[in-house]
């Protein structure tokens, strides 16, 4: 294996390891995803975004258990070592910032949205769930420098229309909150 395979999710494992050796899960009781996950994965309910940037309370995997049998069969086919171990330089990062400017109606949205963060953090309620809000605003925030409309919602009938609209302007911009 190479790369950083859990990086996504814990199931690459599982899927690299059974590509090695498919007999390697089956070894330890385990034959489908699900037994790897009901065996390995704590599994709890959170709150997080949803796809509308309101908070919902989800199934989440929030850590790992019985982890001295996970790391026997993954330390069994896999060796895990830094770039500098096995002689990869690795390209330095090169950071710039472009700033364009908003237009009036990405202007506007986010003004509306930073004025909503400052009402909530100057009123904490948090028997209200309020404050689990502003986590939403702020993707809502990132999503109207963009482009004004990100944040409407679309579905795949709407999304065809996107950006053909007269004087919409698509770019980037950095503000901070």
């Amino acid at each position: 294996m190479t790369a950083t395979p859990a990086k996504n999710s814990p199931l690459e494992f599982y899927n690299l390891i059974q590509f090695i050796d498919p007999t390697a899960f089956t070894k330890a009781g385990i034959s489908d995803p699900e037994q790897f996950i009901d065996r390995f994965l704590k599994i709890e309910y959170r709150e997080v975004l949803d796809s509308s940037f309101d908070v919902a309370n989800k199934m989440a995997v929030t850590g790992f258990k019985n982890l001295d049998d996970l790391r026997t069969i993954i330390f069994t086919y896999g060796e895990f070592r830094t770039a500098a171990e096995v002689g990869l330089r690795l390209p330095r990062p090169v950071v710039e910032t472009l700033t364009i400017q908003m237009d009036e109606a990405q202007e506007a949205k986010y003004a509306k949205y930073v004025a909503q963060i400052e009402q909530i953090l100057s009123n904490p309620n948090p028997e209200g769930g309020q404050s689990y809000a502003i986590l939403g605003l702020l993707a809502r925030l990132s999503l109207v420098a963009l482009h004004a409309g990100l944040e409407d919602g679309y579905n795949y009938k709407t999304a065809l229309g996107v950006g053909r609209s007269s004087g919409a302007s698509t770019g980037t911009a950095n503000r901070s909150t």
